[in-house]
Order: structure tokens, then C-alpha cells, then sequence
């Protein structure tokens, strides 16, 4: 397990998986940016979010004046 442990410590590998860690840290954000991007400026999504916050309103407009005619 030593020589194991001292291979793990060689400072070229770890140089290269802090690399990669970086990289693919990166790699992700980036990917996760745009793909935020795209969905915000996809315009099914804008139009499903408009329709679905005026479906709420008018939910909640109705529920209180039912309950204002109720009252």
C-alpha cells in the first residue's frame, strides 16, 4: 500500500487531476450557462411560463371573489 500511497502523491498526477477537475468544472458551467441561456430565450418556455402565471392570477382573482360573493 505504500508504494501505492507514494504514487498517488507523485506531483505530476496531481498536477493533471487538479487539470482535469478544473477542466471538467468548467466544462460544466459553461455547458450549464448556455443551456440556461437557451431556456430562458426559448420561446415555448416564455410563452409556457406567461400562460402559466396568467392561469395563476385568474385562479387566484376568481377564488377571491368567490369568496367575497360567499362572504
Amino acid at each position: 500500500m505504500a508504494l501505492d500511497q507514494d504514487w498517488l502523491k507523485d506531483p505530476i498526477q496531481v498536477f493533471f487531476q487538479a487539470l482535469i477537475q478544473d477542466w471538467y468544472q468548467d466544462q460544466i458551467q459553461v455547458f450549464f450557462q448556455a443551456l440556461i441561456q437557451d431556456w430562458y430565450q426559448d420561446p415555448r418556455i416564455q410563452v409556457f411560463f406567461q400562460g402559466l402565471i396568467q392561469d395563476w392570477f385568474q385562479d387566484q382573482i376568481q377564488v377571491f371573489f368567490l369568496g367575497q360573493i360567499q362572504d
